[in-house]
């Protein structure tokens, strides 16, 4: 993701969004596993999550069936991150699991470390919130590489956002400035070689690879609490919202070509507007 050049305490700071993400789609999607788990006859079903950040799904995986073999592979940071300090945090909160970093946008194959993954190996592959870190190009080869890693019958979830904000009652225009920001996300997004529409593009990947029994589900993410029975939920989806609209700002400007000026009035003017009820905003994922 773009957190590879920032600094250590940034890298943190994403990581704690992400694992608030991980609790608000644990509570929107209706479960930590969304796939028939665990596989019949399996005493230690074998589990791989990509981007494990801080372990949130992990620990909500562990917590709900204890005996499962995990498998974590953190995306590589490179040397601008202290590994100690994640390391620490990562000990202060997560259950123990096989931890292993990797560049995503390298294939599998390339590993030769006694740690590498082998193909037939897992029961289920977590993989979601990606988008930022993994190249256009790379998906539907790892798609592939991912498939080879599940054991005959195995399963694996995706999930992706799509940010390109609608509203419920029509009251968001296409010239709002929230959808100003999302356009200078897809650019940066595109300008970085990444695929904003990433999450509409998974299901047809999954089936050109030969997966079987595809399940394709869009759900809203309603920002605020104006949504009946989802004030709460929607209210942690903004604030989230709201964390990732502010972490852009350098790389809208630096390598979007965005100017200063207009960074600080979109991003502004873009939080006020998705902190409104009366818009009724929503993405999906």
């Amino acid at each position: 993701m773009f957190i590879i050049s920032q600094s250590t305490r940034q890298v943190l700071d994403e990581e704690e969004r992400q694992d608030e993400l991980n609790r608000i789609l644990r509570d929107r999607l209706n479960g930590t596993v969304l796939v028939p788990f665990p596989p019949e006859d399996v005493d230690e079903p074998a589990v791989l999550d990509l981007g494990y950040g801080k372990g949130a799904w992990i620990d909500d995986l562990l917590a709900e069936y204890g005996d499962c073999v995990v498998t974590g592979v953190d995306i590589f940071l490179g040397d601008d991150v202290d590994e100690d300090a994640v390391e620490e945090e990562d000990n202060d909160t997560v259950e123990e699991f096989i931890k292993k970093r990797w560049n995503l946008n390298a294939p599998f194959a390339q590993d030769r470390s006694e740690s590498r993954l082998r193909p037939e190996t897992f029961d289920l592959i977590n993989c979601r919130c990606l988008a930022e870190g993994i190249d256009r190009d790379r998906w539907p080869a790892l798609i592939g590489e991912l498939k080879r890693l599940l054991k005959p019958g195995g399963r694996i979830q995706m999930a992706e956002a799509y940010y390109c904000f609608q509203s419920d009652n029509g009251r968001l225009a296409e010239s709002s400035v929230s959808n100003a920001w999302w356009s200078w996300y897809n650019r940066f997004m595109d300008i970085s070689g990444r695929d904003a529409r990433i999450g509409r593009q998974l299901e047809r990947y999954c089936q050109a690879q030969g997966f079987e029994q595809i399940v394709a589900t869009q759900y809203r993410m309603s920002i605020g609490g104006w949504e009946p029975g989802r004030a709460s939920l929607g209210r942690q989806i903004r604030h989230n919202l709201l964390q990732l609209m502010g972490s852009f700002a350098v790389p809208f400007v630096r390598t979007a070509g965005m100017p200063p000026q207009v960074c600080r009035q979109v991003g502004v003017g873009a939080r006020e507007e998705l902190s409104r009820d009366d818009i009724k905003a929503y993405y999906v994922m």
